[in-house]
């Protein structure tokens, strides 16, 4: 790093990744979070609000102020924007949930919003063009198409054998006959039979989950991947408000692990399932409890994300919680 870089950024705060071909991409670290964290301990819902609103202008701010920074002009080699980097999910889509205009507004500017989750995303184009810069020895700035001859050799034939199994019609031959692998059907029903055995063994013996604060839980919340990482810590939140969560976190796909929710069926009273999609693994989950526990969906599409708050009030919708417990 540069003299220049280091004054502009502190090393415990934010970077400037270099990567082949004499390129770079800025990352911030230093965005306001306190308003989020005193909205995430507020004990109303209007407090909450308000400090949810603070969190978005605070965001907002601080992008118009990486922007005046001119990091493109102050540094070499000079980087094409500068990332804001969020240290969670939730920190990302409490914000845009006051503030939709965000990712626009930082676009605009030359800013770029990144979570954990995301955060190589925009560098992604960046180190392909680099590398193919890199490989093809070509100049960054040159627009001009790189051209070499071709030599197109002639490819021997070559003969393939016989295939005398293939149905292509039978003019001017015998008629060949496709039949079932076992042979006949008593064979194949004895096939299907050790076929189903073999499914059945791997049924018992594959589940895979994760349980996190379910054996004690009232309520319990199914969701994986970045869904899973925010329930978790919507779980946290229940229980510093009195509400007994716990989450289940499928990890196969298949065999869906139905063994994690048996310990809890007829023991908590209901379930929330956390997906980023229309509800893909909601109808697993309601087939796992044999429908005699209520199964509610909370899903964000688009690419937006659930927040703990929203799960909390999602879950305070569908069971009547309590006033203060449901976020």
């Amino acid at each position: 790093m540069s003299e220049t870089a280091e004054s502009l950024f502190p090393p415990a705060h934010a970077c400037l990744n270099r990567l082949p071909g004499g390129r770079c991409v800025a990352v911030d670290a230093k965005a306001p979070l306190n308003a989020y964290l005193e909205a995430m301990h507020a004990t109303d819902d209007a407090t909450r609000r308000v400090k949810l609103a603070d969190h978005a202008r605070r965001i907002r701010e601080h992008i118009k102020a990486l922007s005046a920074k001119s990091y493109w002009e102050r540094l070499e080699p000079a980087p094409e924007f500068v990332v804001l980097f969020l240290p969670g999910e939730s920190f990302y889509s409490a914000a845009l949930e006051v503030d939709p205009s965000l990712i626009e507004v930082g676009a605009d500017q030359r800013v770029m919003l990144a979570t954990p989750t995301t955060l190589i995303a925009p560098m992604v184009p960046v180190v392909r063009v680099s590398v193919s810069v890199a490989l093809l020895g070509c100049p960054l700035a040159s627009t001009e198409p790189t051209w070499e001859p071709v030599e197109l050799k002639a490819r021997p034939q070559t003969v393939l054998p016989a295939k005398d199994w293939v149905t292509d019609g039978c003019r001017g031959r015998e008629k060949r006959k496709i039949v079932s692998y076992g042979l006949t059907n008593e064979v194949g029903e004895i096939n299907n039979l050790h076929w189903q055995a073999k499914f059945e063994q791997i049924r018992q013996a594959e589940q895979r989950w994760e349980s996190f604060h379910a054996e004690d839980a009232d309520y319990l919340l199914v969701g994986y991947g970045t869904c899973a990482r925010i329930a978790k810590s919507a779980v946290l939140e229940g229980r510093k408000r009195g509400l007994k969560l716990g989450l289940i976190r499928p990890i196969t796909l298949w065999p869906f692990p139905v063994k994690a929710f048996e310990p809890h069926l007829g023991r908590v009273k209901g379930f929330l399932t956390v997906e980023l999609n229309a509800g893909q693994m909601f109808e697993d989950v309601k087939l796992a409890v044999n429908c005699a526990t209520p199964v509610h969906l909370h899903s964000r599409l688009g690419g937006m994300m659930p927040s703990e708050g929203e799960i909390l009030r999602k879950l305070g919708q569908v069971f009547n919680l309590p006033a203060g417990t449901e976020g």
